[in-house]
């Protein structure tokens, strides 16, 4: 939608010319005109504000506009985890990977969704791909602790946790991690795992 703030500019100043000068000629005509366009205009913010209400609808809607778009896929099949809908999200972060392989968060989707499907060796596969793109691409940063995070996940899913406990004291020792309940909760599995934990 963004592209066409600029070229709606001139027609906007141009349906503004065109009601003042039927406003001019004739005070009803022009009215009806402007009612009719306010109308039209409230309806489409209504629908596009409903397409934008979760997640969901709006990389639904992104990939009604376009389908081939890698970054739509990982990102709806990211929510259809967070819903419990695995089957899609599992189509979702195929076709993610299919689309761009290189693309970081289709890396990040597959393996979050293989996690949920309890393929810990896979997961940990696709999340290591994920984080050495992620060292290698200027990412946000909260994106690579999502990975790290997750990777973390894969490790203790299959019981390796002398290689999630470097990782996980990396992620709490970091400002933003010493606050992400996340990290604690991965800890505490960790120190379960290792029979270091003691009820």
């Amino acid at each position: 939608d963004w592209v066409a703030y600029m070229p709606l500019a001139g027609v906007a100043l141009l349906g503004g010319v065109f009601i003042a000068r039927r406003w001019q000629r004739n005070v009803h005509k022009a009215m009806m005109i402007f009612v009719s366009l306010l109308l039209l205009l409230a309806d489409l913010s209504i629908f596009r504000d409903w397409q934008w209400s979760s997640n969901v609808t709006l990389w639904t809607s992104a990939l009604e506009v376009r389908p081939k778009s890698a970054l739509a896929h990982a990102m709806l099949s990211l929510e259809m985890v967070k819903r419990k809908q695995l089957e899609e999200a599992d189509k979702h972060s195929q076709t993610a990977i299919k689309l761009a392989p290189e693309l970081c968060l289709a890396r990040l989707a597959r393996g979050t969704v293989l996690l949920a499907l309890d393929k810990g060796k896979e997961a940990e596969e696709q999340l290591t791909v994920a984080d050495n793109l992620a060292q290698a691409q200027k990412l946000p940063v909260r994106i690579k602790r999502d990975i790290q995070f997750a990777l973390v996940e894969a490790y203790l899913f299959q019981g390796h946790v002398e290689l999630a406990q470097p990782l996980m004291m990396k992620l709490i020792s970091a400002d933003a991690g010493a606050r992400d309940a996340r990290a604690y909760r991965l800890a505490g599995l960790a120190a379960y795992r290792s029979g270091q934990y003691v009820p």
